[in-house]
């Protein structure tokens, strides 16, 4: 059960999506891995707040990581990037926690004028995500329960969902301005091995 990531984004109908604050918890991968895996982390953020619904609680899939994300009224969204055997349930308390804590931080004037990435500054939410890497010790519910816990008003996606007809996500990586040429070519070579592993079958 591995937290690897929690983003505080905003977004404006007409805007980018700007990342407002992210904390990272990357010792699983390897040093060099670490860094496409925070660009990926941006670009997926970047790419799906736009097109989550507000007030519902989405998780989205793509590869190996599972997107847990929650938009509100404002255009404020908060996402938890974690492993699939971590618990959802407690990937959207988390993010409710930091939204709580976030909105009473800085007030609606201050988030409306935003039009740059890291423009806050929020040290709290590396604490959140210390807090929460281990489930088991914020919640009394047993990991039994939480598998088959589900809540009824969850939606379930694949990132490619959030893809506009006649787009592909290999053009957006692309064209991404969140990853460098190496998070590119991974992600191209790691479409390479998936297909051949395919093929072998």
């Amino acid at each position: 059960m591995k937290l690897y990531s929690l983003l505080i984004c905003k977004w404006n109908p007409g805007n980018l999506a700007y990342i407002l604050s992210s904390a990272y918890s990357l010792s699983t991968f390897s040093y060099f891995e670490r860094g496409s895996i925070k660009e990926l982390c941006v670009f997926i953020s970047r790419t799906i707040t736009p097109k989550l619904i507000i007030h519902s609680r989405e998780i989205i899939a793509h590869d190996q990581f599972i997107v847990c994300g929650y938009k509100w009224n404002d255009g404020l969204t908060i996402l938890s990037i974690c492993d699939s055997d971590y618990p959802t349930r407690i990937a959207f308390r988390c993010i409710m926690e930091v939204y709580n804590d976030f909105s009473s931080a800085f007030s609606d004037d201050t988030l409306n004028k935003i039009d740059c990435d890291y423009s806050v500054r929020y040290p709290q939410l590396r604490e959140f995500l210390q807090r929460y890497k281990n489930p088991l010790a914020v919640d009394s519910i047993s990991l039994s329960q939480m598998k088959v816990e589900q809540a009824h008003d969850t939606l379930r996606r694949s990132l490619k969902v959030f893809l506009d007809r006649g787009e592909n996500i290999e053009d957006l990586v692309q064209k991404s301005q969140d990853l460098s040429e190496t998070s590119k070519a991974l992600f191209k070579s790691s479409k390479k091995m998936k297909k051949s592993c395919c093929s072998l079958q």
